[in-house]
């Protein structure tokens, strides 16, 4: 059991997921690192300590307890973290259903992670930066630290939530795609490969890679126009979506 007079208070700032560790920040401004310990989780469960095992995300207010890290005696760390709530990011979410956009900072994190820090919760958000951008450094690197507005994506999971920057400048490539989408325009595809699956294709005279999909339980007729393609042969689509790799989800236009 913890011993409250050793007991501290704060918010969780990030998270890093793949690399388990993170980062609480108490009221006075004191900023603590703590690896995410699974194993202790599980253990504290199985001894009655905790109702679930709590996934920690920015924005949660937790209680922790302080000591020297292992590696290094000089330095302090977080641990036995204690959920309470998470008031900061339910705050952000119920405000990014009022606005079109907010107000954030620009982080860079250890040099390669990109991370909006919301102007009044403070919390951190994963900027998702798409293959179709361009003008990264103009866009990114030499804002950061500096105020932009931002909307959030992926609300539907508390602990998964992304932001995107509202000034972002994409490619010619992806202007003229998101056009055919929404005129309904029909291209040319040159056809490059195909599985069980589907047909790979290039469109914009190369310049972009797509696939077209085959139903999932596809009748006869639809079996027969999809085996009369072979590398080479080039077909008419329409565009029905783009991923942020930069590449087309496309449907054949019969």
């Amino acid at each position: 059991m913890q011993n409250k007079e050793n007991t501290y208070k704060g918010y969780v700032t990030r998270v890093e997921p793949e690399r388990q560790f993170g980062f609480i920040e108490t009221e006075n401004g004191c900023t603590y690192f703590f690896a995410i310990d699974n194993k202790g989780e599980r253990k504290r469960k199985q001894l009655g300590l905790m109702d679930k095992i709590h996934k920690f995300c920015s924005g949660d207010e937790v209680e922790f307890q302080v000591r020297t890290t292992r590696k290094d005696k000089n330095k302090i760390e977080a641990y036995s973290l204690k959920f309470i709530r998470n008031e900061r990011r339910q705050k952000l979410i119920d405000e990014a259903i009022l606005n079109d956009s907010m107000l954030g900072y620009i982080k860079l994190i250890d040099n390669e992670s990109f991370f909006i820090k919301h102007i009044s919760t403070h919390v951190f958000i994963p900027l998702s930066i798409s293959a179709w951008e361009t003008d990264l450094e103009e866009v990114y690197n030499k804002r950061i630290d500096k105020l932009v507005k931002f909307r959030l994506i992926e609300t539907h999971q508390i602990d998964k939530l992304k932001a995107v920057l509202t000034d972002v400048r994409f490619l010619p490539e992806y202007y003229e795609l998101q056009s055919a989408i929404n005129n309904d325009f029909i291209l040319s595809a040159t056809i490059t490969g195909k599985n069980s699956k589907g047909l790979f294709a290039e469109i914009l005279n190369g310049r972009i890679e797509g696939f077209i999909p085959i139903s999932k339980n596809p009748k006869e007729l639809e079996l027969m126009k999809f085996e009369k393609f072979r590398k080479g042969s080039v077909a008419k689509v329409r565009v029905k979506c783009l991923f942020d790799n930069r590449k087309a989800s496309l449907i054949l236009a019969y």
